[in-house]
Protein backbone atom coordinates (compact mmCIF):
# COMPACT_ATOMS: atom_id res chain seq x y z
CA UNK A 1 0.00 0.00 0.00
CA UNK A 2 1.40 3.24 -0.91
CA UNK A 3 -0.28 6.75 -0.05
CA UNK A 4 -0.11 9.76 -2.19
CA UNK A 5 -1.06 13.57 -1.29
CA UNK A 6 -2.99 15.70 -3.94
CA UNK A 7 0.34 17.22 -4.81
CA UNK A 8 1.71 13.85 -5.80
CA UNK A 9 -1.09 13.63 -8.17
CA UNK A 10 -0.69 17.00 -10.12
CA UNK A 11 0.74 15.54 -13.05
CA UNK A 12 -0.53 11.78 -12.48
CA UNK A 13 -1.49 10.78 -16.75
CA UNK A 14 -3.85 8.87 -18.37
CA UNK A 15 -3.73 6.09 -20.73
CA UNK A 16 -6.93 5.19 -22.47
CA UNK A 17 -8.23 2.69 -24.92
CA UNK A 18 -10.61 2.62 -27.53
CA UNK A 19 -12.89 1.05 -25.66
CA UNK A 20 -12.49 3.55 -23.11
CA UNK A 21 -10.94 1.71 -20.51
CA UNK A 22 -6.69 2.09 -19.48
CA UNK A 23 -4.85 3.22 -16.90
CA UNK A 24 -4.36 5.93 -14.50
CA UNK A 25 -0.69 6.36 -13.57
CA UNK A 26 0.54 8.24 -10.75
CA UNK A 27 3.64 7.63 -11.51
CA UNK A 28 6.50 5.01 -12.66
CA UNK A 29 8.58 3.62 -9.73
CA UNK A 30 12.09 2.43 -10.51
CA UNK A 31 12.63 -1.16 -9.20
CA UNK A 32 16.06 -2.70 -7.97
CA UNK A 33 16.64 -3.83 -11.39
CA UNK A 34 16.63 0.01 -12.52
CA UNK A 35 13.57 -0.85 -14.98
CA UNK A 36 10.66 1.97 -14.18
CA UNK A 37 7.57 0.22 -14.15
CA UNK A 38 3.81 2.56 -13.83
CA UNK A 39 2.32 2.63 -10.48
CA UNK A 40 -1.60 3.74 -9.91
CA UNK A 41 -4.83 2.34 -11.39
CA UNK A 42 -4.00 -0.10 -13.96
CA UNK A 43 -6.55 -1.40 -16.31
CA UNK A 44 -9.75 0.09 -15.26
CA UNK A 45 -12.97 0.72 -17.35
CA UNK A 46 -14.24 4.34 -17.90
CA UNK A 47 -10.42 5.91 -17.16
CA UNK A 48 -11.36 9.23 -17.99
CA UNK A 49 -14.41 9.31 -15.88
CA UNK A 50 -12.11 8.71 -13.00
CA UNK A 51 -9.37 11.04 -13.72
CA UNK A 52 -11.94 13.59 -13.58
CA UNK A 53 -13.25 12.51 -10.87
CA UNK A 54 -10.27 12.77 -9.01
CA UNK A 55 -9.10 15.87 -10.14
CA UNK A 56 -12.15 17.29 -9.26
CA UNK A 57 -11.79 16.28 -5.42
CA UNK A 58 -8.29 17.08 -5.19
CA UNK A 59 -8.20 20.35 -6.36
CA UNK A 60 -9.56 22.99 -3.99
CA UNK A 61 -10.57 25.67 -6.96
CA UNK A 62 -12.97 23.32 -8.73
CA UNK A 63 -14.60 21.37 -6.28
CA UNK A 64 -18.45 21.13 -6.70
CA UNK A 65 -19.56 24.62 -4.98
CA UNK A 66 -22.12 24.46 -1.88
CA UNK A 67 -25.54 25.96 -3.28
CA UNK A 68 -27.14 28.17 -1.14
CA UNK A 69 -30.37 30.18 -0.79
CA UNK A 70 -30.88 33.57 -0.01
CA UNK A 71 -33.63 35.72 -0.18
CA UNK A 72 -34.92 37.63 -3.71
CA UNK A 73 -36.00 41.27 -2.74
CA UNK A 74 -37.07 41.74 -6.07
CA UNK A 75 -39.17 38.75 -6.28
CA UNK A 76 -42.54 37.96 -4.76
CA UNK A 77 -42.49 37.46 -1.20
CA UNK A 78 -41.26 33.95 0.39
CA UNK A 79 -39.64 33.14 -3.27
CA UNK A 80 -35.94 32.02 -3.04
CA UNK A 81 -32.99 32.01 -5.51
CA UNK A 82 -29.41 29.73 -5.53
CA UNK A 83 -25.93 31.18 -5.76
CA UNK A 84 -23.24 29.14 -6.98
CA UNK A 85 -19.54 30.55 -5.83
CA UNK A 86 -17.55 31.34 -9.23
CA UNK A 87 -14.06 29.84 -8.68
CA UNK A 88 -11.56 32.91 -8.81
CA UNK A 89 -8.68 33.51 -11.55
CA UNK A 90 -5.21 32.53 -10.72
CA UNK A 91 -2.32 33.92 -11.78
CA UNK A 92 1.38 32.88 -11.86
CA UNK A 93 3.93 35.49 -12.51
CA UNK A 94 7.83 35.07 -13.45
CA UNK A 95 9.99 35.18 -10.73
CA UNK A 96 10.57 38.33 -9.67
CA UNK A 97 14.83 39.25 -11.20
CA UNK A 98 13.33 37.47 -14.87
CA UNK A 99 10.01 39.48 -14.83
CA UNK A 100 11.53 42.55 -14.13
CA UNK A 101 13.93 42.64 -16.55
CA UNK A 102 11.27 41.71 -19.24
CA UNK A 103 9.26 44.78 -17.88
CA UNK A 104 12.37 46.91 -18.13
CA UNK A 105 13.23 46.03 -21.37
CA UNK A 106 9.73 46.52 -22.65
CA UNK A 107 9.48 50.23 -21.56
CA UNK A 108 13.26 50.68 -22.62
CA UNK A 109 12.81 49.84 -26.07
CA UNK A 110 9.84 52.13 -26.78
CA UNK A 111 12.00 54.85 -25.41
CA UNK A 112 15.01 54.23 -27.06
CA UNK A 113 12.76 53.93 -30.56
CA UNK A 114 11.51 57.31 -29.59
CA UNK A 115 14.74 58.95 -28.53
CA UNK A 116 16.89 57.52 -31.56
CA UNK A 117 14.99 59.75 -34.43
CA UNK A 118 14.99 62.66 -32.07
CA UNK A 119 18.93 62.57 -31.50
CA UNK A 120 19.20 62.03 -35.50
CA UNK A 121 17.35 65.24 -35.89
CA UNK A 122 19.18 67.30 -33.41
CA UNK A 123 22.56 66.14 -34.89
CA UNK A 124 21.33 66.66 -38.48
CA UNK A 125 20.13 70.53 -37.35
CA UNK A 126 23.58 70.60 -35.75
CA UNK A 127 25.55 69.75 -39.01
CA UNK A 128 23.34 72.34 -40.69
CA UNK A 129 24.14 74.98 -38.35
CA UNK A 130 27.54 73.87 -38.56
CA UNK A 131 28.46 72.96 -34.81
CA UNK A 132 28.92 69.57 -36.08
CA UNK A 133 30.88 68.54 -38.74
CA UNK A 134 30.28 65.06 -40.20
CA UNK A 135 31.81 64.15 -44.02
CA UNK A 136 29.79 60.75 -45.40
CA UNK A 137 32.86 58.96 -46.42
CA UNK A 138 34.89 59.80 -43.05
CA UNK A 139 36.38 56.65 -41.36
CA UNK A 140 34.32 57.51 -37.84
CA UNK A 141 30.83 57.34 -40.24
CA UNK A 142 32.18 54.10 -41.57
CA UNK A 143 32.41 52.49 -38.10
CA UNK A 144 29.41 54.17 -36.72
CA UNK A 145 27.53 52.19 -39.84
CA UNK A 146 29.16 48.83 -39.17
CA UNK A 147 28.69 49.32 -35.72
CA UNK A 148 24.87 49.95 -35.45
CA UNK A 149 23.94 46.99 -38.50
CA UNK A 150 26.66 44.60 -36.21
CA UNK A 151 24.04 45.65 -32.68
CA UNK A 152 21.37 45.39 -34.71
CA UNK A 153 21.03 41.69 -35.17
CA UNK A 154 21.56 40.60 -31.74
CA UNK A 155 19.01 43.63 -30.89
CA UNK A 156 16.42 42.04 -33.16
CA UNK A 157 16.37 39.18 -31.52
CA UNK A 158 16.29 40.48 -28.05
CA UNK A 159 12.88 42.78 -28.90
CA UNK A 160 11.54 39.66 -30.69
CA UNK A 161 12.02 37.64 -27.10
CA UNK A 162 10.49 40.49 -25.15
CA UNK A 163 7.38 41.01 -27.39
CA UNK A 164 6.56 37.02 -26.94
CA UNK A 165 7.51 36.42 -23.42
CA UNK A 166 4.73 36.79 -20.94
CA UNK A 167 5.16 38.30 -17.38
CA UNK A 168 2.34 36.12 -16.16
CA UNK A 169 0.08 33.42 -16.82
CA UNK A 170 -3.72 33.62 -15.78
CA UNK A 171 -6.00 30.45 -15.40
CA UNK A 172 -9.30 31.65 -15.54
CA UNK A 173 -11.72 28.36 -14.59
CA UNK A 174 -15.12 30.31 -15.52
CA UNK A 175 -13.82 30.97 -18.70
CA UNK A 176 -11.64 27.77 -19.37
CA UNK A 177 -8.95 30.19 -20.89
CA UNK A 178 -5.61 30.82 -20.29
CA UNK A 179 -4.21 33.99 -20.72
CA UNK A 180 -0.46 35.07 -21.68
CA UNK A 181 0.22 38.50 -20.76
CA UNK A 182 3.19 40.07 -21.23
CA UNK A 183 4.31 43.84 -21.56
CA UNK A 184 3.51 44.42 -25.06
CA UNK A 185 0.32 42.07 -25.43
CA UNK A 186 -1.78 39.25 -24.02
CA UNK A 187 -2.69 36.32 -25.71
CA UNK A 188 -5.83 34.13 -24.56
CA UNK A 189 -5.63 31.00 -25.13
CA UNK A 190 -9.11 28.08 -24.60
CA UNK A 191 -7.94 25.33 -22.43
CA UNK A 192 -10.00 22.98 -24.76
CA UNK A 193 -6.59 23.82 -27.61
CA UNK A 194 -4.32 22.68 -25.48
CA UNK A 195 -2.67 19.60 -26.91
CA UNK A 196 0.29 19.21 -24.42
CA UNK A 197 2.89 21.07 -22.52
CA UNK A 198 6.35 19.75 -22.03
CA UNK A 199 10.04 21.07 -20.94
CA UNK A 200 13.30 19.29 -21.75
CA UNK A 201 14.38 16.99 -24.25
CA UNK A 202 17.31 16.93 -26.42
CA UNK A 203 17.04 20.43 -27.68
CA UNK A 204 16.34 21.53 -23.88
CA UNK A 205 18.24 19.87 -21.55
CA UNK A 206 18.36 22.46 -18.84
CA UNK A 207 14.42 22.41 -19.01
CA UNK A 208 14.53 26.19 -19.53
CA UNK A 209 11.62 26.17 -21.89
CA UNK A 210 8.11 24.91 -21.54
CA UNK A 211 6.36 24.87 -24.71
CA UNK A 212 2.45 24.47 -25.51
CA UNK A 213 1.65 22.50 -27.88
CA UNK A 214 -1.98 23.99 -29.24
CA UNK A 215 -3.92 23.01 -32.20
CA UNK A 216 -1.90 24.72 -35.08
CA UNK A 217 0.64 26.38 -33.16
CA UNK A 218 2.86 26.04 -30.26
CA UNK A 219 3.89 28.51 -27.92
CA UNK A 220 7.27 28.73 -26.36
CA UNK A 221 7.59 30.59 -22.42
CA UNK A 222 10.61 30.89 -19.61
CA UNK A 223 10.35 27.63 -17.88
CA UNK A 224 10.41 30.23 -14.70
CA UNK A 225 6.70 30.94 -13.47
CA UNK A 226 6.29 30.74 -9.28
CA UNK A 227 3.94 27.78 -8.20
CA UNK A 228 4.02 26.11 -12.33
CA UNK A 229 3.03 22.82 -11.36
CA UNK A 230 -0.08 24.15 -9.56
CA UNK A 231 -0.80 25.83 -12.64
CA UNK A 232 0.16 22.63 -14.46
CA UNK A 233 -2.11 20.79 -11.62
CA UNK A 234 -5.49 23.05 -11.64
CA UNK A 235 -5.42 22.80 -16.05
CA UNK A 236 -5.33 19.18 -16.13
CA UNK A 237 -8.30 20.05 -13.74
CA UNK A 238 -10.08 21.30 -16.20
CA UNK A 239 -8.57 19.44 -19.55
CA UNK A 240 -7.22 15.81 -18.50
CA UNK A 241 -6.39 14.96 -22.03
CA UNK A 242 -3.45 17.71 -21.51
CA UNK A 243 -0.39 15.78 -21.87
CA UNK A 244 2.51 16.98 -19.21
CA UNK A 245 5.73 15.58 -19.76
CA UNK A 246 9.51 16.79 -18.17
CA UNK A 247 7.86 18.20 -15.25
Amino acid sequence: MHDYLPDDLALMRCEERPDGSGSLIFEDRQTWGRIREPAGFLGIDEVREVELLIRRTLAPGLREPEAGEVDDEFGEEGSWKTIDAIAPARVYRLSLFHGAAIRILGVGFPLAGLLLPIGLLIGFIAHLAGWLTWRVDSETTTLWIIGIVVLSIPMFFLVRYVSRTPCEIELDEAQRTVWLRGVWRSRAVPVAEIRAITTGGWRDPQCSQVEFLLKVRKLRVPNDFEDFREFLFHLKALNPAVEVKGF
